[in-house]
């Protein structure tokens, strides 16, 4: 028994199936019905087309041509033919034969079309009976009788042949008559039927052309229906909810209003948008980790399902990439800061190759700067003072070092200079000398000056002062070298040692003299 289906079962059998499935079914419902009313109104105008103008003009010729020509059917001109031969009695009948054969021949051909053609009727017995036996009669007499009767110029022959050829061709008119009256009566109720017909076609094609449009109709709600199911709404509101998905409008995409929105492509959209936000939030928090120096946090995965899951995953892959990069470039520099000349940054692709690059040219400007201030040293060592680094080969604050190293090089070998004028100066006597007052720690230079000058100059004196009171005769007067400390000290006690041993040989020659003064003229000098 057939069942009634309700709507809602029919949308939910529907949306199950793919918009192009549906739309198909759709399509090719129409097109079914279409070609089906179309075959069918063809089919009726094949069958009942009658009465049109191309009819008319068919039916007008054929009648013509019956007005015109006796037709095969019907043996009024082979009749003819007979009267003729009869009564003109031709010098050459061979084109009357020939004619009169001709006849024959279309007659039985036509019989035969007929006989296949004509369904089983009353006038179809007339036709297949009396008029074919009455016209096979005619002509098997006109054959068999008249004719050898017309060659031989028998008049007696011809005219018994003839008197039975009449008789024949008048019962074969009588069927030919009953026929037309039969033909008549057919076409007319033939016409008439069609006319019923064709308006009955009609009919059924404007009523399967309504079908179609309501079906139509019923079909399209449904399928509507169920793209509306699937949608979750009107498609102006899953379009702008997928508009401000594409423009990266997270936060209001949510249509209000709206239940009942699982399995549908706007509750997809919505729990896209969220999941979108939700990436986008543990996206922050990472970054306010990486920002705090929690160079670890990663963006946690689990919250995340399918391709949401694998973006994820893609993301802390390039965070953890460059994070890689930062320590292994972060070791690499604290290697250089420790002295490790030789630290490499593993080999970057692309244009973080430029790491490489720039780590690279920072080691060899440190090793360049290295390099040169020992070549520098290395040439003051040997003299060569005025060896300085070229500040022209870097750039930047390593030309600024070069600078400064040079610098601080040209001060120390001022001093330098001014240490050696000094001791010039000391070496010359000069214990006056003096130097320009230097700053901080280096004032311990001049504190040292002062004291040697200092000691020099109290030496000096000393000196002085024996030798003035060697001069006013105290010969037992010396340097007082217990004053002096290190090498003035042996300096003092050397003099004192010195001028003793004069004083001592001056007592030994002034005794000797003293000996002279007295007679003794043999007195000893010590050797």
């Amino acid at each position: 028994m057939f069942q009634f289906i309700k709507p809602a079962r029919l949308i939910e059998h529907m949306s199950q199936l793919k918009l192009k499935t549906q739309l198909l079914f759709l399509v090719s419902t129409l097109a079914i019905g279409i070609l089906g009313s179309v075959y069918y109104q063809n089919k009726q105008n094949d069958t009942l087309i009658v009465s049109g103008p191309v009819y008319d003009d068919i039916v007008l010729q054929k009648e013509l041509v019956a007005d015109i020509l006796p037709p095969p059917e019907y043996l009024l001109e082979a009749w003819q033919i007979v009267l003729e031969l009869y009564s003109l009695k031709p010098s050459n009948p061979t084109p009357y034969l020939e004619k009169s054969q001709q006849l024959r021949d279309d007659f039985e051909a036509r019989h035969e079309y007929w006989k296949t053609h004509l369904s089983d009727s009353a006038m179809k017995n007339i036709m297949m009976g009396e008029l074919y036996k009455n016209g096979i009669d005619f002509l098997n007499i006109r054959d068999q009788e008249f004719i050898p009767a017309f060659k031989a110029n028998n008049e007696a022959a011809m005219l018994a042949a003839t008197s039975r050829m009449k008789s024949a061709y008048l019962e074969h008119r009588a069927a030919v008559d009953q026929v037309v009256v039969l033909s008549d009566k057919a076409s007319s109720q033939l016409e008439s039927n069609t006319l019923i017909a064709k308006q009955s076609a009609r009919y059924t094609t404007y009523a399967i052309t309504a079908f179609l449009i309501v079906f139509a109709i019923f079909v399209s709600w449904l399928v509507v229906a169920a793209i509306r199911k699937k949608l979750g709404g009107e498609a102006f509101e899953v379009l702008e909810a997928a508009q401000k998905i594409a423009e990266g409008v997270l936060s209001s995409n949510h249509v209000s209003g709206k239940t009942h929105l699982e399995n549908t492509v706007l509750g997809a959209l919505n729990q896209a948008s969220k999941t979108l936000m939700e990436i986008d939030s543990e996206m922050a928090r990472m970054e306010a980790e990486h920002r705090a120096g929690n160079m670890s946090a990663s963006i946690d995965v689990g919250r995340f399902k399918g391709e949401y899951r694998n973006m994820a995953q893609d993301i802390n892959q390039l965070v953890t990439f460059h994070v890689d990069i930062l320590k292994s470039t972060i070791e690499s520099l604290h290697q250089l800061s420790e002295g490790n000349l030789s630290a490499e940054v593993q080999q970057l692709p692309g244009e973080l190759a430029s790491v490489n690059q720039s780590f690279d040219a920072l080691k060899n400007n440190i090793k360049t700067l290295i390099k040169d201030m020992d070549d520098m040293a290395d040439a003051h060592e040997h003299g060569e003072t005025d060896v300085m680094l070229d500040e022209r080969k870097f750039a930047g604050e390593f030309s600024q070092v070069a600078k400064e190293v040079n610098s601080m090089t040209r001060a120390h070998i001022l001093e330098k200079e001014e240490m050696m004028g000094l001791m010039r100066a000391l070496g010359d006597g000069n214990f006056e000398v003096k130097v320009r007052q230097y700053p901080g720690k280096k004032a311990e230079i001049n504190k040292q000056l002062e004291r040697v000058t200092g000691k020099l100059k109290g030496l000096v004196d000393s000196v002085k002062w024996v030798t003035a009171e060697h001069e006013k005769g105290d010969m037992e007067a010396s340097l007082m070298a217990e004053a002096f400390k290190g090498g003035f000290n042996e300096l003092a006690t050397s003099m004192n040692k010195i001028v003793g041993e004069q004083v001592e040989l001056t007592k030994k020659a002034m005794a000797v003299v003293t000996a002279f003064g007295e007679g003794n003229f043999n007195a000893p000098l010590e050797k």
